[in-house]
């Protein structure tokens, strides 16, 4: 087979290999998240268009949690900051080895504010919320309706 003619250029080999790179786990994961009590009604301020990323943050790989926490903040720039912590958690869940307080605080999130992220998050929030739900559901029901979910949005 031309490997021009592929559907996935370098084959199908190197698709697994750049899918198994996504799922490399944070370095410290925990040191972007609040406090396990944080009062998260407080997070629903704008986001202030973040401050450039200094020489230190440019240094750290793209594997370390300062860095994904630098493009949310900027990516939600304007937008309520719970949205950018609620992302956060899900880029978290989405690796391997996800610390348990990341599982907790996104389920925090839905339990006291999921009616408004609901009706507010941007689609593409939404999806990946239902994708982590059928990940990391409380309940058999919750995983399977964020599986539900999910394959309705393909």
């Amino acid at each position: 087979m031309d490997i021009d003619n592929e559907n996935y250029p370098g084959g199908f080999y190197k698709l697994l290999r750049q899918l198994e790179k996504k799922e490399v786990p944070f370095v410290d994961p925990l040191s972007a998240l609040p406090a396990a009590d944080t009062d998260l009604a407080i997070l629903f301020r704008p986001l202030t268009n973040p401050a450039p990323a200094s020489a230190t943050q440019k240094d750290l790989t793209s594997h370390h949690i300062a860095h994904k926490w630098q493009s949310l903040r900027e990516e939600f720039a304007g937008d309520p900051e719970i949205w950018a912590l609620h992302a956060l958690c899900i880029a978290i869940l989405r690796r391997r080895e996800a610390p348990s307080e990341a599982r907790a605080l996104f389920l925090r999130i839905w339990a006291e504010h999921g009616t408004t992220l609901a009706a507010r998050l941007p689609t593409r929030w939404l999806i990946s919320a239902a994708a982590t739900f059928a990940d990391h559901g409380e309940t058999i029901d919750r995983g399977l309706a964020g599986k539900g979910c999910r394959c309705c949005s393909i």
